[in-house]
Parts: structure tokens; C-alpha cells; sequence
């Protein structure tokens, strides 16, 4: 429609969107794009070999901030616009980094075009400008500066919600929507009452119902209220899927309140939010950790106080329930530096879940030199000292305890989630797979694949033959799935769900792996035990939000078993991995595994760490860095 209204392909040049504001080793991280659009992929497709709209070259936009001017190229982060997994429009981005340490109180950070009269040589608060100034950058005209717009609540800025402070704890920012520029200052008192003053009216004025803008209210006015009480306590805030726990995030828990115990510091620092109805709720509770409810409202108020949210799942505001209202109108009271944790391993291409700029990620914790190389990509937006190589925690625990068990453990699929929005074991990765008829076809090919495969006579015969079982086990966001492979279970098979034990006791106990794409191969690969990929041509690994595909993990050449294409071709790999890298006498004896040496090298190549030492470096680091 675009090209057949001969519809320009170039917005307004002169509207700058932050989506990112942060506040990293004394450098402030501004991230944005500009309005201006680029023809996508669906209308190159559409035209074909016909003539495209050229797209225009819009003014060089820079940052001025502090005497200096900060150029702008583009950045190549992700911000565009798909529709059927194409892109119709993408826009250009920036990212600017500016050195708090030279800019002096009131100094205004504004955007202008690069040849407004922005380079004067003086500062922006009338000083001269620096000798190692980028460039002169005097005060432009209110007139030619362009239109600051603070599109996503990471910027921490809510102009239309009367939230124009915000506080980094030794200096602050507020907005001036008549000098069309942001205020470095220190902290004041007196902004932060203005900036409360006109929070509180702009909430009366909005449509919300009355009751819904007294809970906001009350929420607000509780965090400003209980500040002196949590401020001193320096929160660690932890978190896993809600109703599992059991992850990375209980396992850094446990070690980092044992530890701060050990050495004298307060009891209640670290905290964990996980669903009364998972086993680890009561079970820490009962060992005098302090756990958190996630059916409580009072999680978010924990997590706006916490310092830093050690995070196991992408959309951190997203788990703490925080909806879109609120994402936006308590931006400047959320404050936490987010970690990344991880649950699986970063080896696809995720940069539209796991880019830096979605949650404002200042440290990123990996287990292997594949993943920082995947995260070095100018997509995900980090620097490389945000890439920190410390293994993850529950690698630490993870000990192999095998017994003749098979695991089949295929990859989450945004395709066949579920449909429930009370499904909190879906966790902040995937809000419950939108709408019902969402992915329809591929769930009864999904559904078709594993019963299939659970039902294979070969299969089962090979297993009754070597005295194994088979464990099927659902990703956690499918789990509502189960009853549909429940006429599956026989002697020989077992259906298993883990959205409320958690996955180890499988892992640990099982001795032979199968999955398609899923990072649970990983897991066995620190174990160094068998894995065989089963990756039927009808369930590929680009469609439906699977973790896999082009430009991703390579599993010829990388991965840590053989691949299988149809169920013959898998039942023969299944039955060679079991005679020839398991060896059991039978009875209660033992396994002894040990994986072909091809894959038994990949496996001990692919980790940094073996010495389970990984909880002690991930505590280290965010000392070092945080000081808490």
C-alpha cells in the first residue's frame, strides 16, 4: 500500500527517540533511533523488479553535551518493524556515550543538527570548552535542536506522566521540555518533590479508574515512603521461572546470602521472588533465606528498591508484573543495575530478546567463548567488558548421577506456548503466547512429531531390549501440552512435567539425551554425556521462536552429538550411543558413560570453567563492580 500511494519512506529527520539511558562506570549510555525509515524487506519483495522510492539522506544529527559534540553514526542495533518474521520498516540508530565527570551542574545534553552554529567552543552551561573536546558545541537555538522523544521506559524519562527526574544516585537527570534538553545535575530535593507533584497530578488526569489510580498512587508513594528503610540494605534481587525456581538465580542465591553471612553483612541483602506453589518457596523459607512471594504485590515494590536484579529471563519489568502503565510511570524510581544470569546458554541469534538496550543489561554471565562471540554482534549492543566468561551457577551442582534412562527434551517454541495469562511458569520471556488460534498449524505438526516418535515401535523395542525407559519432557511454557501425549505412557515411556520441579533431578538422572534444539544439550555436554539431535524437516528451527536456525549454532560442526533427520535414522544413533558410550551390567551396578571422542573433545573445548567455581567468580565480578 506504501509504494502503490507512493507513501514516502523517510520520517521526520529531526525526532530523536531514546530508548536507553544508563549509567555505566561514570559514562553516560544514551541509545536511540531517529525517525528516519529505510525500505524493508516486504516492500523490496513487493515491487520486485520495479523501481523503489530513493530513500532520502537526512541531516547529520550530534549530541551536544558538556563543551563537546558527540557524532552519531549509526549504531546497526535492532529497531525496526516485522510482520510475518519480514521487516517493512527499519530505522536508523545511534548510541552516544558521554563522560559525566566533564560536565558541570545544569549542563544541558541536547541533540542539533551537526551544521546548526553548534560549535561555538563553549560549553553548554557558558564555559569555554575543553582542549580534548570532540568538537565545539555551543548552545544552539532552542529552535535548532531536534525533538527529543523518550519512547521505551528504559530511558527512565516519562514526560506525558510528569516523571522528567531521575536519579542515579550521585548525579541526576531532568528533562526541560522548554529548552528541549536534559539537565545534568546533582540530586536535589527540591526537583524530586516537583517531579512527585507532578506525577501525582498527571495520574488524576489520565482515564485509568479511580481504583486503579489509587493502587498506582499508593505504590508510589510507598516506594518514596520506605526508601530510607531499603536504601541502607543494598538489595540483591534474584529470580528464576516463578514457579520453578530451582535455576541460576536460586543457585547465585543461596551462595551469595551463605556467603554475605559468613562475612558479617546483613542477612536480609538477598532475596528471592519464586511462586508459593514451587517445592524451593518452602524449602528456603525452612532454611531461613528470604523468599519473596510472587503472588505478592509486594514484589514490585522490592524490586524498586532493589540495587541490583540478577536476572535469569529477559523483561525484567515484565516478570515483576509491572504492566504498561506502570513501566512508564515508575521509570525513574526503577533504579537496579540488571545482570544477566542466563537459563540457556546464548549461542542463537536472540537479539530481539537479549539486546542490551530491551532491559538496560550492564553485565552479561557466560559459559563459553561461542557465546560472547554471538553477544560481541553490533545487534545486542554490548561493550565487551560487560561480557564477563564466569560460567554459570548451576553448573556448580551439576553432577551426574545416571540411571537407564532416556531424555527427550524438546526446545521452547513461541508457536506451541500457552494460552492461559496466568501462566506465571511462562515467566517475562513470553507472555503466554498471545492469542488462541496463534501457531495452530505448527502445534499439530509439533503434536504429531512426538507422538510419532513416543509411539515408534522400533523405539520401544530397542529400549525393552537394553532395559532402558524413556523420560518425555515438554519445555516448561508448553507444559500445558501434557494431556495431549498422555495416552503415549506405557512401561517404556513416562510423560514428565517440570514447571513445578524444575528440570536437574532429569538431567542428573538420565543418560542419554535427545532434543532438536534445546539448551538442555548443554547441560549435557558439561556432563559429558551422550546427546543425539532430532531435528525432523517439518519442525525447522527459524519458525515459531526456536532457539536455532541460520547464523546460529552450528550442529554439524559444533554440536556435541550426531543428528537425525527421521525416527529410523534417530533409532539407529540411539541404539549405538547406548552399546557403545553407556556401559551397564544391569541391576542396581552403575553406568559408566563415556561419549565418542569427537564429541568428548567438543564438550571439554566448549566450557571455560569445569572447577564448579562459577557462583565464587559471579560474586567477585559484581563486587568489584558494585561494591556491595
Amino acid at each position: 500500500l506504501r509504494l502503490r500511494r507512493n507513501v514516502p519512506v523517510t520520517g521526520d529527520a529531526s525526532i530523536v527517540n531514546i530508548r536507553s539511558i544508563m549509567h555505566v562506570r561514570g559514562d553516560l549510555i544514551i541509545e536511540g533511533y531517529f525517525d528516519t525509515e529505510r525500505i524493508g524487506e516486504i516492500e523490496r519483495i513487493i515491487a520486485g523488479d520495479g523501481d523503489l522510492p530513493q530513500e532520502q539522506r537526512e541531516p547529520e544529527t550530534v549530541l551536544c553535551a558538556g563543551g563537546k559534540t558527540v557524532p552519531l553514526p549509526d549504531a546497526h542495533h535492532i529497531c525496526d518493524r516485522r510482520y510475518f518474521g519480514k521487516t517493512l520498516i527499519s530505522y536508523r540508530t545511534f548510541e552516544a556515550v558521554v563522560d559525566m565527570s566533564k560536565l558541570s551542574e545544569n549542563s544541558e545534553i541536547y541533540f542539533a543538527d551537526a551544521d546548526s552554529g553548534a560549535g561555538t567552543g563553549h560549553g553548554a552551561d557558558g564555559s569555554a570548552g575543553g582542549a580534548d573536546a570532540i568538537g565545539g558545541a555551543g548552545l544552539a537555538s532552542v529552535q535548532d535542536r531536534r525533538r527529543i522523544v523518550f519512547s521505551e521506559p528504559e530511558s527512565g524519562i516519562s514526560p506525558a506522566l510528569g516523571c522528567l527526574y531521575k536519579s542515579f544516585g550521585d548525579f541526576a537527570l531532568e528533562y526541560d521540555p522548554e529548552k528541549n534538553a536534559i539537565i545534568a545535575c546533582r540530586p536535589s530535593l527540591s526537583r524530586r518533590l516537583r517531579n512527585e507533584s507532578r506525577a501525582f497530578r498527571c495520574i488524576m488526569n489520565t482515564k485509568l479508574p479511580l481504583r486503579k489510580k489509587i493502587a498506582e498512587s499508593a505504590l508510589r508513594a510507598g516506594c518514596l515512603l520506605t526508601r530510607w528503610y531499603y536504601c541502607p540494605l543494598r538489595i540483591r534481587l534474584y529470580y528464576d521461572r516463578a514457579r520453578m525456581g530451582g535455576d541460576n538465580g536460586q543457585y547465585q542465591f543461596v551462595y551469595g546470602s551463605d556467603r554475605c553471612r559468613a562475612e558479617g553483612g546483613p542477612s536480609t541483602r538477598h532475596r528471592y521472588v519464586v511462586s508459593r506453589e514451587s517445592m524451593p518457596y518452602f524449602d528456603l523459607r525452612r532454611e531461613g533465606y528470604k523468599v519473596h512471594s510472587y503472588e505478592s504485590p509486594f514484589k514490585k515494590l522490592v524490586a524498586l528498591h532493589a540495587e541490583i536484579i540478577l536476572a535469569t529471563h529477559g523483561d525484567v519489568k515484565s516478570f515483576f508484573e509491572f504492566d504498561s502503565f506502570e513501566r512508564r510511570w515508575l521509570a525513574d524510581l526503577f533504579t537496579a543495575h540488571i545482570v544477566y544470569l542466563q537459563h540457556g546458554l546464548t549461542v542463537e541469534d536472540v537479539s530481539r530478546r537479549r539486546a542490551r538496550y530491551f532491559d538496560n543489561t550492564e553485565l552479561y554471565f557466560c559459559a563459553a567463548e561461542t557465546e560472547a562471540e554471538n553477544l560481541s554482534r553490533t545487534e545486542y549492543g554490548y561493550r565487551p567488558e560487560a561480557l564477563r566468561l564466569t560460567g554459570l551457577p548451576r553448573y556448580d551442582g551439576l553432577v551426574s548421577d545416571p540411571d537407564p534412562i532416556v531424555l527427550v527434551a524438546p526446545t521452547y517454541r513461541r508457536g506451541a506456548d500457552s494460552y492461559a495469562d496466568d501462566d506465571a511458569s511462562v515467566g517475562a520471556n513470553s507472555r503466554a503466547g498471545g492469542e488462541k488460534g496463534e501457531g495452530q498449524g505448527f502445534v499439530a505438526e509439533y503434536r504429531e512429531v512426538y507422538r510419532s516418535l513416543l509411539t515408534n515401535e522400533k523405539l520401544l523395542a530397542a529400549l525393552d531390549e537394553r532395559g532402558y525407559i524413556l523420560q518425555f519432557l515438554p519445555h516448561p511454557a508448553q507444559a500445558h501440552m501434557i494431556d495431549d501425549f498422555a495416552d503415549c505412557a506405557s512401561e517404556t515411556v513416562e510423560i514428565v512435567d517440570v514447571s513445578k520441579r524444575g528440570y536437574e533431578q532429569f538431567l542428573k538422572q538420565a543418560a542419554v539425551l535427545i532434543t532438536d534444539y534445546s539448551g538442555v544439550q548443554f547441560d549435557f555436554a558439561y556432563m559429558e554425556k551422550p546427546v543425539i539431535y532430532y531435528q525432523p524437516p517439518s519442525l525447522p528451527p527459524d519458525r515459531y521462536g526456536a532457539f536455532g536456525g541460520a547464523g546460529g549454532f552450528d550442529y554439524e560442526a559444533c554440536g556435541f552429538g550426531a543428528v537425525a533427520a527421521d525416527a529410523d535414522a534417530l533409532v539407529s544413533e540411539l541404539a549405538r550411543a547406548i552399546d557403545e558410550n553407556v556401559r551397564w551390567s544391569g541391576g542396581a551396578e552403575p553406568l559408566d558413560i563415556l561419549p565418542d571422542e569427537v564429541y568428548l573433545e567438543r564438550m571439554r573445548g566448549f566450557f571455560v570453567h569445569h572447577d564448579r567455581e562459577n557462583r565464587v567468580r559471579i560474586y567477585d565480578v559484581i563486587e568489584s563492580e558494585y561494591g556491595v
